[in-house]
């Protein structure tokens, strides 16, 4: 049984492993989230119940103008249910502004199969992920919390280059993130050093000849 507010709804329930197991495919036809999409996601497997929920495409963030995009989903299995969460990946494009939230509950007993796949801009389009974030949140509640927002490039590249520096002080402060930043300026100086490298290799332009000029006779 399925009910559904605006245009997030269950497309079919289907039964290819028989009538014991119901796969639903969960669709959202405007196909991605901008700033100020708000969906509430929630699924209650009741006990002994057997279910797969999949989605026929990925959730896809949207550039936004200022406002966050929140997708928000609360799972909750009671004794012996069984459940497989498999939704198609989810991209963020560039510019995004995406919150992510994933609860987990489960009386014992109960068993789940799962994931939360994301994919940051869409580089073999020639559109990184080069501006906005992401903040992932995944939980089960009183056992596992993971918790973290995902800047884009630019804004890595400022809180590499800025370090500690506070608004009208102009000496460097220690940076307090600069441990958890190292992978990022490793690779920031391999490129710079790489592209050192290219053009120190790179053949000079031969200088033109200068002879004297041939007299006519």
């Amino acid at each position: 049984r399925h009910t559904h507010n605006g245009p997030l709804r269950v497309l079919h329930s289907l039964y290819p492993e028989g009538p014991a197991v119901c796969h639903n495919v969960l669709i959202h036809p405007p196909g991605g989230l901008v700033g100020g999409d708000l969906l509430d996601i929630r699924v209650q497997a009741h006990a002994g119940a057997q279910a797969l929920i999949t989605t026929p495409g990925a959730t896809r963030y949207y550039r936004s103008a200022g406002e966050a995009a929140v997708q928000r989903t609360h799972i909750a299995l009671a004794t012996d249910a069984r459940l497989e969460w498999l939704p198609q990946e989810t991209l963020c494009y560039n510019a995004c502004l995406a919150e992510n939230h994933l609860t987990l509950a489960l009386e014992p007993g109960a068993e789940l199969l799962g994931w939360d796949i994301t994919a940051l801009g869409l580089p073999l389009a020639g559109q990184p992920f080069a501006q906005g974030q992401l903040l992932q949140h995944l939980e089960v509640p009183g056992v596992w919390l993971e918790r973290a927002t995902i800047a884009a490039m630019q804004a890595m590249s400022k809180i590499a280059s800025e370090g500690g520096r506070k608004e009208g002080d102009e000496a460097a402060q220690p940076n307090p993130f600069a441990a958890g930043m190292w992978p990022w300026n490793l690779m920031q100086n391999a490129a710079e050093q790489s592209a050192a490298a290219a053009a120190a290799a790179a053949p000079t332009p031969a200088a033109p000849a200068k002879g004297k000029p041939k007299e006519s006779k």
